[in-house]
């Protein structure tokens, strides 16, 4: 029950929490007092926050528990236009801030009010010393609700962001612009004045700062006035000889403003005469300077009035930054709070007035990003462009970075903050430290700033600090006077060089000690083997999954949920959820039949039986309508799909698992939650957990909700390849005698049509490896040219129960089969660089689908594959193309593997017309969701040129009669060639290929005895008003289902003016390469639609006319040699008769 605390806030809490007011609620009532929190003293200085209440939540101590208490939840009932947040300080001291996690709704008083609920995640607890005992939490959580204050402006997020700059910066007597620099106006805090350019020397040296992210030349360099180096002299003391007074600074916005933005305005103040710089960067400056240097082109003349001479990039975010993401703002203001708070005397002068505003475009969920964070993104378009641009000219770039390792406190709190997932490699706090010199790292084998003109502060660096060096402290140190100095100078740097294509350790990251996990069962683990970062398992130690044992962890947040059996035939699992540094566990037990209940951890759930009862025949249900079996004539409809995934939702998410779980999606605010389910049980894994169905939000959730994958247990880390710009696919088609006709070469079209526009513009290539055999594949992988991104198998494959191994069947020396065994395709396929495999078997193997993609799937997944997808049913071929094609765009684009896996499925649901489970037949493993095959890149530009062609061809054949063909099930991928063809075979029509959804309601479908079959008359009336919005004047809809009309059923050719339906039901199968072929279908059909004269009546006339009532759907009479009969042709008397006679005929002759 929700414990009320005051008139608008209240806290959902267990009996595990005391919650206490602290300050003077609303009312006049007042609680416990206490010390004014510091940093929200300067949040509330700003004027856009208020206080509302601040709580305590603190957790009750109970013997020998050690399970995490349940995440807090809190509510706030107030008026519909108010904005609020919440603010929680931890033990650790760490500041985090809270967004509500669910749409706004009506509360339950009869004013008009409304409901904010606030989830707020409950940090882990550090490891006790030797000799004490540990919780899950050890102190009291407060928590501060905020309020806004004043009307908030109704503007597009990048114009806020200029906006609060531009006021901001007017407030603090500061302008943009070019400023004169000296050491003891930087050493005094002065404002430096305007720079005269007119004092740039055109023969000596001039020095440029270029400051970071809400900073300014002062407050980032002004170290450097007071800091002495190794000879006792500052920097600028050191440097007077070389540049006198021709010291300079360039103040810039840095959030409203893209680099290239900058630039621009810092080129327009030249003189127009090209002068020479040496430059100096701090974090962001880098990229500026970049600009300036590999982005000239962007900037015409302009560009010719600034060369660069030597230059030093510290602490620059040359590869990103992943807290720059857009869909990382939140986490990137609650760590610049606790940056802020921790090292006061940082260059951020504008960083507590941004954490402000922010905080409040964020609450209101504004759309859009700020240009100037959006510049640093990791997986942006400019770190991109910046990386794949030209070299910078030799010897023109020094790197000072640092690897900075946090104490125990300061881990702690970077954890509590929700910041640790974000570096799982070195870093100095805020930028990724060998970003910090790898510049354009693939444009070839020399390294744009070599190992010798490196300097690196703390762990595996080659510097000496005085005290651990960070993003924000670096011109406090001596050793960066030292080595600016000699940089400038041109000096060689006294050091060791830094090896530029290795990794710096990580020390005590999160990351660094998961790498020291064994990946193998033990009895027991010492206290001081133990991660730092996560909680000890209570009760028995499990078997780790690769999830825990992987050397690179992921870089975003993601949800694991295992289920590990201690010991095979064990009696009870455990079922172990992790979320960042939380980590919760429920028992399982299992009669080791697949009878299933689940306990908590006091007692016993009496509805667990029915949930596994359900899941089971909900499974029974589907395999017994795949497999043929009478008792079920029909899949299970959309109630018992949501019944089965109901159950699925319950038996994966009990008691601590589903809270976690709602803590962990209410963190995801604006992107899409990556969970990854594990399962050592092989009953359990055999599950269609895809099919997981969440009855509270009425969704399924692989569909909405999150990024659904799976995952094995192995000790063998994944591949790790970096994105390329494209993709290689190889599609290996293996198709022995007397295994029945796969459609090999439709479906190797579909593929390339899937990738038409792609290959036109370069971005992918697809390559057939047809008949192939072991040795074939083998020698391919073997002798690749390039690396094969993506191999894509057609075929057969079964699962042996005996033998416990999968199989695929390939081809033999003499066309027969050849059983590969899991195993050896592993050997085959693994640690050759291929980040995908994709297994589409058409038919099922002995074992069904199912089991043969957990034997085959598995088994490459477990050999270091970071991907694979397979099929858990037989799946429609349409559904699988419809799946592969947006799947594979996506890839291209730069999604990661279960964002494009998750708008495949959407795609299956709108583009085709399957069943209704075909959309969660596909099952993803990875390793990792949020990997990349492709960089990121918009396909704005190249569907513009798209379309563009599009009108050019339509102008060509502007004047011709315009006729549509919907391919509605994807049965014919080649069709839009074949429709080029028709139209160039004749000067009167114009064919072309058209898409759009299917109606609701289209694919009804009455059953007649054994057979369900479309109604003609209802695709009429669901379809007649499309010609006229597409633009045709006659629409040919093509089918893959029984047709029937009023009259007669499996009908081939149906026409009612402006509409013609045919269906291909069955007769796809029995087309050739050869007499009867796919084109000659088409050419027919559109020269019967072009000759505009009813058909034959039934058994009137020659077969061989294309107008003949072809009762018996013979594949002679569709797609064999036709001519117009001697009767039809007497039809065509006047002119436009004749014209349409002369274009059926040349259609007619169009494939000879």
């Amino acid at each position: 029950m929700a414990k009320k605390q005051s008139g608008t806030v209240s806290w959902a809490t267990s009996a595990e929490w005391d919650v206490r007011t602290l300050e003077p609620a609303r009312g006049g009532r007042r609680g416990a007092t206490e010390p004014p929190d510091p940093f929200l003293v300067n949040l509330t200085a700003t004027k856009r926050w208020e206080v509302e209440q601040t709580l305590t939540a603190t957790p009750k101590a109970r013997r020998g528990e050690t399970a995490p208490a349940p995440p807090l939840t809190l509510d706030v009932e107030a008026d519909p236009d108010d904005v609020y947040i919440v603010m929680t300080r931890y033990a650790s001291g760490a500041i985090r801030f809270h967004m509500p996690n669910e749409p706004a709704r009506r509360g339950r008083r009869r004013s008009a009010r409304t409901l904010y609920r606030f989830s707020i995640p409950v940090p882990a607890a550090p490891l006790a010393e030797p000799g004490g005992r540990r919780g899950f939490i050890s102190a009291a959580i407060k928590a501060v609700v905020l309020k806004v204050a004043g009307k908030l402006a109704d503007y597009a997020l990048a114009k806020l962001a200029l906006l609060w700059e531009t006021a901001t910066w007017k407030y603090k007597g500061r302008r943009e612009g070019w400023l004169s620099v000296t050491g003891e106006a930087l050493g005094g805090q002065q404002m430096l004045p305007a720079a005269d350019l007119s004092s740039l020397s055109t023969t000596g040296r001039n020095l440029l700062f270029l400051h970071g992210t809400f900073s300014s030349t002062t407050a980032a360099f002004n170290g450097l006035a007071t800091t002495r180096g190794s000879r006792g002299k500052t920097f600028f003391d050191e440097l007077q000889d070389l540049y006198g007074n021709r010291i300079y600074g360039f103040d810039h916005f840095t959030l409203s403003r893209t680099p290239e933005e900058n630039v621009r305005m810092l080129l327009e103040a030249l003189p127009d005469r090209t002068t020479t710089f040496d430059v100096i960067t701090h974090s962001r400056g880098g990229l500026v300077l970049r600009h300036l240097v590999e982005r000239r082109d962007r900037f015409g003349a302009l560009a010719d009035r600034f060369a660069v001479g030597r230059a030093v990039l510290v602490a620059s975010p040359n590869g990103g930054t992943p807290l720059a993401s857009p869909d990382h703002v939140t986490q990137y203001t609650n760590w610049l709070s606790n940056v802020l708070e921790l090292f006061p005397d940082n260059p951020f002068t504008t960083g507590v007035e941004f954490v402000s505003e922010a905080l409040s475009w964020i609450a209101r969920r504004l759309v859009g990003s700020l240009p100037g964070l959006a510049s640093m993104d990791n997986n942006g378009e400019i770190i991109q462009a910046l990386q794949a641009a030209p070299n910078p000219p030799g010897q023109a770039y020094s790197a000072l970075v640092a690897n900075f390792e946090p104490d125990a406190g300061l881990l702690q709190r970077i954890i509590d903050a929700g910041a640790d997932l974000f570096f799982p490699t070195a870093n100095d706090l805020v930028v990724p430290t060998e970003g910090g010199w790898r510049v354009d790292p693939g444009s070839g084998s020399v390294p744009a700033i070599p190992g010798d003109r490196i300097g690196c502060f703390g762990v595996g660096g080659n510097l000496s600090q005085q005290q651990p060096v960070n993003h924000v402290n670096f011109f406090q140190d001596p050793g960066t006077v030292d080595f600016l100095v000699r940089a400038l100078r041109g000096e060689s740097q006294l050091l060791t060089p830094i090896d530029c294509n290795g990794d710096l350790p990580t020390g005590r990251r999160r990351g660094a000690a998961l790498q020291k996990t064994p990946p193998a069962a033990v009895p027991t683990v010492r206290r001081e083997e133990q991660p730092t970062t996560r909680p000890a398992l209570p009760a028995v130690q499990v078997n780790p999954p690769v999830l825990a044992v992987e050397p690179y962890p992921e870089p975003d947040d993601v949800f694991h949920i295992a289920l590990i059996a201690p010991k095979a035939g064990a009696d009870e699992a455990q079922l172990i959820a992790t979320f960042r540094n939380a980590r919760v566990m429920e028992h399982l037990h299992t009669g080791g039949s697949g009878k299933t209940t689940a306990t908590g951890r006091r007692g016993t759930s009496d509805h667990a039986p029915t949930q596994w009862d359900r899941i089971k025949a909900g499974q029974a249900h589907i395999h017994g309508y795949i497999n043929g079996d009478p008792a079920y004539p029909q899949l299970p409809d959309e109630t018992a799909l949501q019944q089965m995934g109901s159950a699925l939702f319950m038996a994966l998410f009990p008691g601590q698992v589903r809270r976690l779980y709602d803590a962990a999606r209410s963190e995801q605010v604006s992107q899409r939650l990556n969970l990854i389910f594990t399962s050592d049980i092989g009953w359990i894994a055999d599950q269609s957990w895809e099919f997981i169905y969440d009855p509270d939000r009425r969704t399924f959730l692989a569909l909405e909700e999150v990024n659904f994958t799976r995952n094995v247990l192995t000790a063998i880390p994944a591949e790790r390849i970096p994105a390329r710009p494209t993709m290689r696919i190889l599609v290996v088609v293996a198709q022995p005698l007397g295994l029945g006709a796969l459609s090999v070469e439709e479906e190797a079209d579909v593929i390339r049509s899937g990738f038409r526009r792609l290959l036109d513009a370069g971005l992918a290539e697809v390559e057939l490896l047809l008949d192939a055999t072991p040795e074939l594949l083998h020698r391919a992988l073997e002798s690749a040219a390039a690396p094969i991104d993506v191999l894509h198998f057609i075929g057969h494959g079964e699962y042996n129960e005996q033998t416990d191994c999968g199989y695929l069947i390939f081809e033999n020396q003499d066309g027969g089969e050849q059983r590969l065994d899991s195993s050896t395709l592993r050997q085959i396929v693994c640690r050759r660089g291929i980040r995908l495999v994709c297994l589409n078997a058409c038919e099922t193997g002995r074992g069904g689908r199912q089991d043969f993609s957990r034997g085959v799937a598995q088994a490459l997944i477990a050999g270091g594959v970071p991907a694979v997808v397979a099929n858990q049913y037989p799946v429609l071929d349409v559904s699988a193309t419809a799946f592969s094609r947006h799947f594979y765009w996506a890839l291209a684009m730069g999604h990661p593997i279960g964002d494009a896996a998750r708008e495949a499925r959407v795609s299956v649901n709108y583009a085709i017309s399957g069943e209704a489970i075909d959309w969660a037949v596909p099952v993803v493993f990875a390793r990792n969701p949020a990997q990349r095959l492709c960089v990121p890149r918009t396909a704005a530009g190249y569907e513009r040129s798209r379309r563009a062609v599009v009108r050019q061809r339509r102008r060509a054949v502007e004047d011709r009669i315009k006729i549509g063909i919907w391919n509605a099930h994807r049965m014919i991928p080649h069709l839009p060639e074949i429709c080029e063809h028709l139209t160039k075979i004749q000067t009167r029509y114009a064919f072309e290929t058209v898409s759009f959804p299917a109606p609701i309601g289209i694919w009804r479908r009455e059953q007649e005895k054994d057979q369900a079959f479309v109604v003609a008359e209802t695709l009429y009336d669901r379809l007649k008003g499309k010609p006229k919005e597409l633009g045709v004047e006659t629409l040919i809809c093509m089918i893959n289902f029984p047709m029937k009309d009023a009259r007669t059923r499996y009908l081939y050719y149906w026409r009612r003016d402006p509409l013609i339906v045919t269906s291909t039901f069955g007769l796809l199968e029995q087309l050739n390469e050869r007499e009867f072929t796919v084109e000659r279908m088409m050419a027919h059909l559109a020269a019967a639609v072009v000759a505009g004269i009813p058909p034959h009546p039934r058994r009137v006339g020659p077969a061989d006319c294309p107008l003949f009532y072809n009762e018996q759907r013979d594949i002679r009479l569709i797609a064999g040699r036709l001519t117009f009969c001697a009767n039809c042709r007497k039809q065509f008397k006047d002119k436009p008769a004749q014209e349409r006679l002369r274009a059926a005929e040349r259609l007619l002759a169009a494939y000879p």
